[in-house]
């Protein structure tokens, strides 16, 4: 498990976060991302260079809906 929800800081145009077990198979399911580190429950999820500010607000409306599940 990790230390925190993101145990290294974005060095580019990705984050590393720690997810409950449990939500990552529904989030795979409404988008693609890899299980980086899977006993650590810790996923990549990355964006490429023209990704916009209302992606990225989509992205994490998506995101906290399915984790208050």
């Amino acid at each position: 498990m990790c230390s925190s929800d993101l145990d290294r800081a974005p060095e580019v145009n990705s984050v590393f976060p720690c997810l409950p077990r449990a939500a990552i198979a529904p989030l795979a399911e409404w988008c693609f991302f890899w299980e980086w580190e899977p006993t650590r429950d810790q996923v990549r999820w990355m964006t490429s260079w023209d990704t916009t500010d209302r992606d990225i607000d989509r992205f994490a409306a998506g995101v906290r809906h399915l984790l208050a599940r």
